[in-house]
């Protein structure tokens, strides 16, 4: 049965004749997440314990492994959609401005697809932030619809087909 973990610090610090388990325990820190968990509550309990590592527990409490934070962040990278080629949109708002029908009408209405959405609250302003992962790099278009729908862009990375058209035309112009 798992009790918890422990720092070696805290062991180190124990004086001999007080090393004993029991003794030991109340520095036991029971941090732990179920065999068959959703891997985002490993996250969460990395997070709220501050520990380089997660153990896994069956339902005995027995100790199955322990998951890294290495390989947490590689399991966030392939969650958040790291991986795969597209454009990213970022815009801030209120929450009560806050509609993925919307959001997701204008994407389509743009030949595009949401990848990954994602949304966090600024702590100070309560702010949304939402980031928008899309299938398409060429996204000057979906920016400008966004704009144009007085949304708040505040970060956008992907190619910007329409400023090269813009030049291409120019320079045959001349």
């Amino acid at each position: 049965v798992m009790l918890g973990v422990i720092t070696v610090d805290d062991v180190l610090d124990v004086e001999e004749e007080k090393g004993t388990m029991e003794f030991l325990q109340e520095n036991f820190v029971a941090a732990s997440v179920k065999e068959n968990e959703h891997f985002l509550n490993a996250v969460k309990c990395s997070n709220q314990y501050e520990t380089t590592i997660v153990p896994v527990t069956n339902e005995e409490k027995e100790l199955v492994g322990v998951i890294t934070v290495t390989d947490l962040l590689k399991a966030l990278g392939n969650f958040s959609g790291a991986n795969e080629i597209g454009g990213i949109i970022v815009m801030e708002m209120e929450r009560s401005q806050f509609a993925i029908s919307e959001i997701s009408r204008i994407v389509e209405s743009n030949d595009a697809t949401i990848l990954h959405l994602n949304t966090t609250v600024h702590p100070e302003t309560g702010m949304l932030t939402v980031t928008l992962h899309l299938n398409k790099k060429e996204i000057s278009a979906i920016v400008s619809s966004f704009e144009r729908y007085e949304y708040d862009v505040i970060y956008y990375f992907g190619d910007e087909k329409f400023e090269n058209e813009i030049h291409i035309n120019y320079r045959h112009l001349m």
